[in-house]
């Protein structure tokens, strides 16, 4: 779902993307699969962003590995300008 961050005191509605994302968080639980969020890297504002990957239940394993991969060509986690 890709979409830039939203300022922290914004309340979000009902349809609104901040509780869009809460989407991806819900097929985890419900499905039991595991979720991982990696960093990815820093958009054209320097906000950093970073990709939701769910794997199939009883994969933890599996996903942490393919996590670490994708971590490894995106440079992990980028602090943003100014921090």
């Amino acid at each position: 779902m890709p979409m830039r961050a939203w300022p922290l005191d914004d309340e979000p509605a009902d349809d609104s993307p901040p509780m869009r994302t809460f989407v991806a968080l819900e097929l985890s639980q419900v499905s039991g699969g595991p979720m991982v969020v990696i960093p990815a890297g820093l958009d054209t504002n320097g906000v950093p962003f970073g990709v939701q990957v769910l794997g199939p239940r009883w994969a933890d394993e599996r996903l942490l590995a393919i996590a670490e991969a994708i971590a490894a060509v995106t440079g992990g986690f980028q602090p943003p300008p100014g921090f």
